[in-house]
């Protein structure tokens, strides 16, 4: 899901909204996850951002550039370490392109790939490809309030629809009341047994939006690993050309 994946991710990925003149109270589960969900992409974004991914064996930082146009197109070039300089992704709807500059290759991920991991994250190909799930793929309940830092949040249980094309049996995720923030989403196999947590903090105001700028990934399953998203610059509704969009622009390595 994406609590945000800009795509990541975009992305990815996403994640306050603006309160508006409507009630909180009058708004239905769909609505709040529909809020929490359009501010952090706006009509067009620009990201910087570090990837911190930490294993029982080894640490490793990642440097990165995302562009992204609505819910459809996003870009992504990595620029650090230089071993992966260039190294490029391109969303396209709900496919998924790779650039390897090393062997100048372009690779198309196929479904048997999107749950592996997103450049040895706890992210995976479908956390950064799958930009509108939490919308779309979903039925969504309010199942409970609680607190997070002192901030009252709904918790609201997302159930996919019977031909959605998802992985996940459940997903419960946790919107902050003020401001429409996503706080925490977690993830549930067909067993219901949580696999995978998000966290979002370190809240800041930006281009007049306030928006979690730190995403925490916790996989159950590899109790040793967690991974870090630092947005580290983001603008959004800037004008970006549709030619960085593309397949030319994909193997070009962002250049």
């Amino acid at each position: 899901m994406r609590n945000y994946l800009p795509l990541i991710l975009a992305a990815v990925m996403a994640l306050t909204v603006a309160a508006t003149s409507t009630s909180a109270q009058d708004l239905s589960a769909a609505q709040i996850v529909k809020k929490a969900d359009d501010l952090a992409r706006g009509e067009t974004s620009y990201a910087e951002m570090t990837m911190k991914v930490e294993t029982k064996r080894w640490k490793r930082t990642t440097k990165m550039k995302a562009w992204t146009k609505g819910n459809e197109k996003s870009f992504i070039v990595i620029s650090q370490p230089a071993k992966d300089k260039g190294t490029t992704f391109l969303k396209l709807g709900r496919e998924m392109w790779n650039y390897l500059p090393k062997v100048e290759r372009k690779v198309k991920i196929p479904p048997s790939m999107m749950l592996q991991s997103w450049m040895g994250s706890d992210f995976t190909n479908d956390d950064v490809s799958r930009a509108d799930s939490m919308i779309v793929d979903y039925t969504h309940k309010i199942v409970g309030e609680e607190m997070i830092d002192g901030k009252p949040c709904w918790k609201i249980e997302c159930i996919p629809h019977e031909d959605a094309p998802v992985f996940w049996g459940k997903v419960v995720t946790v919107v902050q009341k003020d401001g429409f923030i996503y706080r925490r989403t977690e993830y549930y196999d067909e067993d219901m047994r949580v696999v995978k947590v998000l966290s979002l903090d370190n809240i800041v105001k930006t281009g007049g939006r306030r928006l979690p700028t730190r995403y925490t990934m916790i996989n159950n399953r590899k109790p040793a690993n967690k991974t870090e998203l630092i947005f580290d610059k983001i603008e959004f509704d800037m004008k970006i050309p549709d030619a960085t969009f593309t397949m030319k622009n994909l193997s070009r390595g962002g250049r």
